[in-house]
């Protein structure tokens, strides 16, 4: 097999066992091979790369910087680094670091470069995201519209923005910086948030949204909803609180409570009956006169108790008339009749005016029904004595509530009478209805309700029945008020119109009243239908008073059918009483009490939380929800753990895990206990720390720092002691994970000890085969150079020499050259003997060689050729009198050193300094000297190279520096060389200290 196959050989070798993409360039930069790795980090197969640039990988950005570094380190025999973008097959883009070394040619030039390609996408990629997460934090934390405060576990506020600063009335943010957050808390909810500060921090949850009162710097209440959120902040746990001030929301719905207090209250004592259902017919208020009117039964009926009851169920005598008119109004209609005659269960005839329209919420929804009524009856009697008693009624009208009126059946409707109240309605007085420019009822209707108001007017009066019509006025004042008008038409015998009477009445408030009544109904209707939880009122003793239980709540009884039972008749003997003990326990202390129980129905079994509370008066309302779905969590959430345990103990890896609080190890399988060579009595409740299995400790807690900023790591390289302190080489993968409701550390370990010292033996055989690779073919340049022209020689003057006249003078020349010739072949064979002496002797033992007892001796040796030249030769080896080297190498080193000064010599004598010095690892031994010196950038890269030589008037082969460097580096050593044309030169050999 050829030089070049096996060279091939090799590099096709460690392509394939390299954890690396490593591909060949020649000195032009184009690529005539790649490894397997090559493909699937580029996405580009052999057959499309070889042969071209390797340039053409780089992403197009970066071609410009990327070349310009290419073409500034080629032609240079030192190793250099890229970093750039790659654009990959795929159309992605990774980033990428090569290391390329060069490749020396059988010239001066450097044949090519042999590459190797790290990744480090996923780096940059998490830096950048890192970066950009910080940078999107602090803008969302400084910018957010709520009020955002950052506090430690011991309440101490460590940011807040410019929301929150405001919202507590400070100055500026810096006033809030150290205060606790206690200063603002009231008395009565500290021990509250106490408790939930210590579930965000020690659980590690989310606290829910907490509605408080704080008080502020000037000493003000406001309200906020709070919401705690467990952080990392500078590295430390704490607590992010995101509050939003609630004070209007509070301030609000006080007034719309206060609203439908008295909505209730102005239903409940109108003077008129009405009702308001929702859309199923039950009852959301109705008014004392309702009840006066309708409920006949012998059992009382109270406003407050007939609420949320069923209009049908109360009435079941209810006709299909009325159900259609009720289900027409719940699609929109408005159902009236002025005067419906019909007769009582009792045999009475009464005559009845009713309405019934639908009410709406806020985004226009039908909501359900108001339904007025009122008996006529008597006034339909009346109606004949009506005429009659005109005046005297006008006169009892003056002070009756409202505007009473009475028109002519002109065209313009003239006024004939009008009370006193028209002034508290309309602002108008009395008297400017009448007389020229009178205020007539049409001018003063708003013009948005004046077309319909007429029309509903003209059809009860076409039809001679009453009329009540709900519209808006504008007063006097440009006010907008709503009004009621109801009247009828006065007709003579013979049917036609005399006059129209009326009552105008001012419903401005309840109208506002009814509209916040319907928008309140709405939301608590909404609410209730929303809720998770079922809402019992209850006594002390245990009977169930009211329920609320939402259609998809999992129970097994029905709301109607528990209504005054007794708890321990609803869900058991033994549920009941533990009901009636808390009861009991919340009535003596005035505390909320919470707990569980269980229950089976049809095989099923349900479990349940309670959390009861006082109500008033020996009443209790408990709050029941469904928590089935939590405790089969909770279950599969154990049955989990168990199998995270089984599997943890069997692993075939190095498995232990680190409890995040104190970093104390909570539990360690046997194959980490094997690893570090310890049992699990001595590891257990220890930090690892403690163990001192890290060999850099700074190291693992930057690792561990890294790992709760990130949650995980994968892939991390470190070196682990054991107990006899011996290193192993392992690679760790670590996750935070919750392990009985607390953050743990998975730490999982891949001994990679193995491994890495067949990389480091790969790289020593590498770096042999290279070396190799140059001497060999030095040695065919020996071979080929020095021996040929020799053997060459003799042949020829072989040919020339005359056997038959071995005396001639012409023989004697020829024999004369022969003799030439065969001493410089045995010059070039004496030379491959002493290289490959040298290259046989690397296992020679070293000793320990006093510098000074060496250069005696070398000086003895060439004491000739110091004489001849008058050269002076100065010696310091106080600092490094020794070194642990074999003494024939070091005699070899210093010969050819010296000889080298002596030889390339000024015009001055030569002087000769040594001197010796400890640098780190090396003892370091200076020969300089005042010579001619050399131009090192024109060949200091060739200066220690095989059969070089730079002064063709100087004697020599070239050889001298080429052994001592071989020597030194066999070695472990180094040598340097720093020199200057005629200013002499100093050589820097670095010996290896043991």
């Amino acid at each position: 097999m050829s030089l070049n196959q096996q060279n091939d050989n090799a590099l096709s070798i460690l392509g394939k066992i390299s954890p690396f993409s490593i591909f060949h360039v020649n000195a032009d930069g184009n690529v005539s091979y790649v490894n397997s790795l090559w493909e699937k980090l580029i996405g580009t197969p052999l057959s499309n790369i070889k042969g071209n640039n390797w340039l053409t990988i780089v992403h197009f950005t970066d071609t410009g910087r990327v070349k310009s570094e290419w073409e500034a380190k080629i032609g240079t025999d030192v190793p250099f680094t890229i970093e750039t973008r790659l654009l990959v097959a795929n159309g992605s883009i990774k980033w990428l670091i090569i290391h390329f070394h060069p490749n020396p040619g059988t010239t001066e030039k450097i044949a090519g470069y042999t590459g190797c390609i790290v990744d480090v996408t996923e780096q940059k990629t998490a830096k950048q995201r890192l970066n950009e997460s910080k940078l999107l934090n602090k803008a969302l934390a400084e910018n957010s519209s709520e009020a955002i405060i950052i506090q430690t576990p011991d309440t101490k506020i460590t940011f807040a923005n410019q929301i929150a600063a405001d919202l507590l009335k400070a100055d500026n943010i810096e006033t809030l910086i150290g205060k606790s957050t206690r200063d603002f808390t009231l008395p009565e909810n500290k021990q509250i948030l106490k408790k939930r500060l210590s579930q965000v921090t020690k659980k590690g949850e989310k606290a829910p949204p907490f509605e408080q009162g704080v008080i502020c710097i000037d000493g003000t209440l406001k309200y906020v909803s709070s919401t705690a959120i467990p952080v990392v902040w500078h590295g430390k746990k704490a607590v992010l609180l995101i509050n939003k001030d609630i004070t209007y929301i509070k301030d609000h719905n006080r007034e719309v409570e206060l609203s439908e207090r008295n909505l209730q209250q102005f239903i409940k004592h109108t003077p008129v009956a009405v009702a308001m259902f929702d859309r199923s017919m039950n009852y959301m208020a109705c008014s004392d006169r309702w009840l006066i009117d309708w409920w006949k039964h012998p059992k009382k009926m109270s406003t407050e108790s007939i609420v949320g009851k069923n209009h049908y169920t109360l009435f079941p005598d209810v006709t299909d008339y009325w159900k259609k008119v009720h289900q027409r109004a719940l699609k929109g209609a408005f159902e009236s009749n002025a005067a419906d005659y019909f007769v009582q269960t009792d045999g009475t005839p009464q005559w009845l005016k009713w309405e019934v329209r639908p009410w709406t919420d806020n985004e226009g929804n039908i909501g359900g029904l108001i339904i007025h009524t009122e008996f006529i009856t008597k006034r339909k009697q009346a109606e004949k004595e009506l005429k009659r008693s005109q005046q005297k009624l006008s006169a009892i009208l003056q002070n009756v509530p409202g505007m009473v009126y009475s028109t002519g059946n002109d065209k313009d409707w003239t006024m004939r009478f009008i009370s006193s109240g028209a002034y508290e309605i309309t602002g108008y007085h009395d008297s400017e209805f009448f007389g020229k420019n009178a205020v007539d009822l049409t001018r003063i209707t708003h013009p948005e309700d004046k077309d319909r108001v007429w029309h509903d007017i003209r059809d009860a009066l076409d039809k001679k029945e009453p009329f009540e019509v709900h519209y808006r006025i504008i007063t006097k004042d440009k006010d907008t008020k709503f009004v009621l008008e109801r009247g009828q038409g006065i007709f003579a015998e013979r049917g036609e119109l005399v006059s129209i009477e009326g009552m105008i009445l001012d419903e401005t408030e309840s109208q506002k009243a009814g509209i916040a009544l319907r928008e309140s109904q709405a939301r608590n209707m909404a609410l209730l239908e929303t809720l998770p939880d079922a809402i019992f009122i209850n006594k002390e003793d245990g009977v169930i008073l009211d329920v609320q239980i939402p259609r998809n709540f999992s129970i097994f009884f029905k709301p109607d059918e528990i209504i005054k039972k007794n708890v321990t008749e609803v869900f058991g003997e033994n549920i009941g009483i533990q009901f009636i003990s808390r009861f009991q326990s919340i009535h003596n202390v005035n505390e909320s009490r919470t707990w569980e129980f269980s229950c089976t129905a049809e095989d099923k079994k349900e479990y349940f939380e309670v959390r009861s509370v006082w109500y008033k008066e020996n009443m209790f309302l408990s709050v029941i929800r469904n928590i089935t779905k939590n405790k089969e969590i909770a279950f599969h959430a154990l049955e989990s753990e168990r199998r995270f345990y089984q599997a943890f103990h069997i692993s075939p890896i190095p498995v232990k895990i680190t409890r995040l609080k104190d970093r104390k190890i909570l539990d360690a399988n046997q194959k980490f206990l094997d690893l570090i060579q310890m049992d699990s009595g001595e590891v257990i409740g220890k930090k690892s720390i403690d163990l001192n299995i890290w060999q850099d400790q700074e190291l693992h807690n930057a690792f561990k720092e890294q790992l709760v900023k990130e949650g995980k790591i994968y892939g991390k390289e470190t070196i682990l002691l054991n107990r006899h302190n011996e290193k192993r080489n392992v690679l760790l993968s670590a996750e935070l994970i919750q392990l009985n409701k607390e953050p743990t550390i998975l730490l999982m370990m891949v001994d990679i000890t193995k491994r890495k010292q067949t990389e480091k033996e790969l790289t020593i055989l590498a770096d042999k085969l290279m070396i190799s690779n140059q001497e060999l073919k030095q040695f065919a340049y020996i071979t080929s150079h020095n021996l040929r022209a020799p053997v060459v020689n003799i042949d020829t003057l072989l040919e020339l020499y005359d056997p038959k006249s071995p005396l001639r003078d012409t023989n004697l020349e020829v024999y004369k050259k022969i003799l030439l010739s065969v001493d410089q072949l045995k010059s070039s064979l004496n030379d491959l003997t002493q290289l490959v002496d040298l290259k046989d002797h690397h296992e020679i033992q070293n000793e320990t060689v006093e510098f000074e007892d060496i250069l005696l001796r070398v000086s003895r040796a060439i004491e000739t050729q110091i004489k001849e030249v008058g050269a002076t030769i100065q010696a310091d080896f106080s600092h490094a009198r020794s070194i642990t080297f074999r003494p024939s190498a070091l005699e070899s080193i210093l010969q050819n050193l010296l000889i080298n000064s002596l030889k390339y010599r000024g015009k001055a004598p030569p002087v000769i300094t040594l001197k010796t010095e400890v640098i780190a690892n090396y003892t370091v031994l200076t020969i300089k000297d005042n010579g001619i010196g050399m131009d090192l950038k024109k060949i200091g890269h060739k200066l220690f190279g095989m059969y070089q030589r730079f002064h063709e008037a100087k004697e020599g082969k070239g050889l001298g520096l080429y052994i001592v460097k071989s020597q030194i580096e066999s070695l472990g050593g180094k040598i340097e060389v720093e020199s200057e044309v005629n200013q002499g030169t100093s050589f820097m050999v670095y010996f290896k200290r043991y």
